[in-house]
């Protein structure tokens, strides 16, 4: 729900049809820091909201065909400093055009 409130907060809309092949950039702002193992393992539930609406994801967003390697071309996550309370995650999307 979070994702979708930032996306219509946002004034992004969403794509006409789900997105075959994708650049994902994801930046995680925070006090703390992660190591590399949880900075990208944290990633998985936010990307998954990504993916289409399924009867295993009933609450995707339908901005991506899927989370494959296939579809997900690429992905970078990376951590920037936030001060205490104020954290955020950024999120870009990028066509990847054939």
């Amino acid at each position: 729900m979070e994702v979708a409130a930032a996306l219509v907060r946002s004034g992004q809309r969403r794509p006409n049809e789900p997105l075959a092949q994708v650049y994902i950039e994801i930046e995680r702002g925070s006090a703390g820091e992660l190591d590399d193992d949880n900075l990208q393992g944290g990633t998985k539930l936010l990307i998954d909201v990504l993916e289409k609406p399924s009867r295993t994801n009933p609450h995707g967003l339908g901005l991506i065909e899927n989370d494959n390697n296939q579809c997900v071309v690429k992905r970078r996550v990376t951590q920037a400093p936030a001060k205490r309370g104020q954290g955020y995650t950024r999120v870009l999307i990028a066509e990847v055009l054939e």
